[in-house]
């Protein structure tokens, strides 16, 4: 009679620590998906900002350049002091 006991109540303790060792696994997975998930936003945010920064020099340059032609395609007289 005292074997079965000790049984059941091992059984019991077992299931119990098993409960437990779930929760915190799941615990654990859920703050991992929320750190990638907060890794990927940033991420993204960073290329967006990298994308929008290489956009702007383009177009700063286009225009520089542009100004430059103009500047050598127009007569001397029209832009002295303006190099």
């Amino acid at each position: 009679m005292r074997r079965s006991q000790i049984l059941i109540s091992a059984w019991f303790r077992g299931q119990r620590e098993r409960k437990k060792y779930l929760k915190m696994k799941m615990s654990a997975i859920l703050i991992q998906a929320y750190i990638r998930s907060w890794k990927s936003r940033k991420l993204l945010r960073e290329l967006r900002q990298q994308n929008c920064r290489a956009q702007a020099a383009t177009t700063i340059s286009a225009y520089w350049k542009g100004y430059q032609v103009w500047l050598e395609n127009m007569p001397r007289s029209q832009h002295s002091g303006h190099d």
